[in-house]
């Protein structure tokens, strides 16, 4: 007889959240995961986070008002964490040639218009205060750049989407959404998740480079995962990685002062 296959290890998880603790059981790879990977197999567990938040929002009699053909979200400057930024490239590295072509298209067209703002010299310093971001945000969401994966005011690849675009729903009326950043105006109410995935994989990210926590602008990623192409294609042990993640989830998140001095790096 040949020798029997190599049962799959599971692993038991716990994530807490302040709307309930999530158990789920995952089946380890069976070789060495990049970060990408890594990030790219949790989404499913950001959707399960925010469930819960939606569900105790429901409970004080809120509902979610954001519907289909809304994108008025897809036209901020949505930050990743650098595994998201190697998972976003290679969601467009998977795509079809013609969709790729369009897709690097738009991300150019979202570049220069950055460029033309002068918000890349903000983020090519390297360390921005979080007031600045704010502000570059603005800029940015004014300039009315969709984001390059926003198709007919829809998400092209909703089911490979970063996790903060699936952490970002509101309560308040939807015509709110189109005076995110204008003086005066009432800001928005977000489902507050309490355990951002993102910022897990950030500190994770941070740790096993050595390097400090940086915020990746979606419309940067493909060329900030180009630069970094050699960290991105660096494999770990998945045991080591998703208990890792699952640890830097339950870290105390930092204080907005304390955060001011994260970087952020867009390409050049």
């Amino acid at each position: 007889m040949g020798e029997e296959a190599a049962v799959a290890e599971v692993l038991a998880l716990e994530i807490v959240t302040p709307h309930g603790t999530l158990r789920p059981r995952l089946r380890l790879p069976p070789r060495p995961m990049r970060l990408a990977e890594l990030a790219a197999s949790f989404m499913g567990f950001s959707d399960h986070i925010v469930r819960l938040a939606v569900a105790a929002e429901e409970k004080q009699g809120k509902r979610v008002t954001c519907a289909a053909g809304c994108g008025a979200c897809c036209r901020q400057l949505v930050p990743l964490s650098p595994p998201e930024a190697w998972m976003v490239a290679d969601v467009v590295a998977a795509l079809r040639p013609e969709e790729r072509a369009g897709v690097l298209d738009r991300f150019a067209d979202a570049r220069a218009a950055i460029e033309a703002a002068r918000l890349d010299e903000l983020f090519a310093a390297g360390r921005a205060t979080a007031e600045e971001v704010t502000l570059a945000s603005a800029f940015y969401f004014q300039a009315g750049k969709a984001c390059p994966f926003l198709v007919d005011e829809s998400c092209s690849i909703h089911a490979t989407r970063p996790s903060i675009c699936r952490e970002y729903l509101v309560t308040s009326p939807a015509e709110r959404c189109a005076d995110l950043f204008q003086i005066g105006k009432p800001a928005v109410d977000r489902i507050s998740v309490g355990v951002r995935l993102s910022e897990g994989l950030s500190r994770l990210a941070a740790k096993l480079l050595d390097r400090p926590m940086e915020v990746v602008p979606l419309v940067q990623a493909l060329d900030w995962a180009d630069r970094h192409r050699e960290e991105g294609a660096l494999r770990w042990p998945p045991r080591l990685l998703i208990e890792g993640l699952v640890a830097a989830l339950s870290e105390k998140p930092e204080a907005p002062s304390d955060r001011v001095n994260q970087k952020v790096e867009p390409g050049s």
